[in-house]
């Protein structure tokens, strides 16, 4: 006889999207714009039961040039999580809580169609091109 089953059924509930995998969608959304210009690229990182993962856009052309985009944090549970944009301070005032999907969607079109990422990607786009 085997080991018995202490966990109980199997029928957890899985989440179909993450935080990391919306800003991964995002990341490949940005490389496919740009037909390969600049790449999206998301890191995770774990401390402190804290997940944080920031999305980045990387011009390949120009020594892998990186900038940041946005950072977004959470716990071991997906929501609330919080959010804050390139420019602004990785600090407390800088951050905005999103209690579930639907606000972290709305603030991330918000972050991701600003003036300060449009302008980041016009330049890439531009030296990426002329080097």
């Amino acid at each position: 006889m085997g080991p018995a089953n202490l966990w109980g059924a199997s029928d957890w509930t899985v989440p179909e999207r993450t935080p990391s995998s919306i800003l991964k969608e995002q990341a490949t959304t940005l490389s496919e714009m740009t037909k390969g210009i600049l790449n999206g690229d998301v890191r995770t990182t774990v401390k402190n039961n804290q997940f944080t993962m920031t999305l980045s856009i990387v011009a390949p052309a120009i020594n892998n040039y990186t900038f940041d985009i946005v950072r977004v944090q959470h716990g071991l549970a997906l929501y609330p999580l919080k959010v804050v944009a390139a420019g602004k301070e990785y600090s407390a005032p800088g951050w905005i809580e999103c209690r579930d999907e639907d606000a972290f969607i709305t603030e991330l079109t918000t972050i991701l169609q600003s003036e300060t990422v449009r302008k980041a990607v016009g330049t890439l786009i531009a030296q990426s091109k002329n080097v």
